[in-house]
């Protein structure tokens, strides 16, 4: 071989070399599959107007069989809705429709705060005191003896008696259609006898027998007229 031909050889060796070093280094093939395997994965949106009609749909069905503190419930329901609502963007064309809802929606929340603060004001007021019961002459400090003393004791008593006696026919009277004829059978006997004594009698005998069987009329509402007229003198 010349010298000529060992030239070009070498000449050859060095373009081969600096074409081989030149070239990158192979991709592993794990790399190459998560390469492949990066996708762009779109941002979800959440849909606001469905959401918040739900949470409607939900205070709704709470609002028709709600009691007393329940209508808080019903309240806080319809505030998650309103909130949802209200985060519709301004410029989605589904931004009229939750305008519109929120007006409706504030209206049943409001109805339903109410109805909330009602019940409040309900368990917050006293518990009215029990009232005595009305005196009936049954149960006194002074005794009929007394008490019928001190309508002898009046001035013009007769004319005094026969004004109770009146008031009491008036009493029978009122009540004539429901007791039968237990309003002419008391005057009766209370215009029979014109004394002291024997009022008592009928007076402590608690009751006057009627042929009515089912109603007796108590005598003791006739001694509660009386004192009753006593204290208006």
């Amino acid at each position: 071989m010349t010298n000529t031909q060992n030239a070009v050889a070498v000449m050859a060796l060095l373009l081969l070399s600096s074409c081989q070093s030149a070239a990158p280094p192979p991709a592993p093939v794990a790399e190459l599959q998560e390469q492949a395997e990066v996708v762009e994965t779109p941002v979800e949106t959440i849909d606001y107007l469905t959401q918040g009609k739900q949470q409607g749909y939900e205070a709704a069905v709470a609002a028709q069989t709600a009691v007393d503190d329940r209508w808080k419930d019903v309240s806080a329901h319809w505030d998650l809705a309103i909130a949802s609502l209200g985060q519709v963007p301004t410029d989605s064309p589904d931004y009229a429709t939750a305008q519109a809802k929120i007006v409706e929606y504030t209206a049943n929340r409001d109805v339903a705060a109410e109805r909330y603060r009602a019940y409040q004001v309900k368990v917050a007021a006293p518990v009215p005191a029990p009232q005595a019961p009305r005196d009936t002459g049954k149960s006194s400090d002074q005794s009929l003896e007394e008490k019928m003393a001190l309508i002898d004791g009046l001035p013009g008593r007769e004319s005094t008696y026969a004004r109770l006696l009146d008031q009491v026919d008036a009493k029978c009277t009122q009540n004539r259609a429901e007791i039968g004829d237990i309003a002419a059978r008391s005057v009766e006997v209370a215009a029979q006898y014109g004394h002291r004594t024997n009022i008592l009698d009928m007076l402590e005998g608690g009751h006057i027998a009627t042929r009515n069987t089912d109603f007796q009329f108590d005598c003791v509402e006739i001694f509660s007229l009386i004192v009753t007229t006593m204290d208006a003198q």
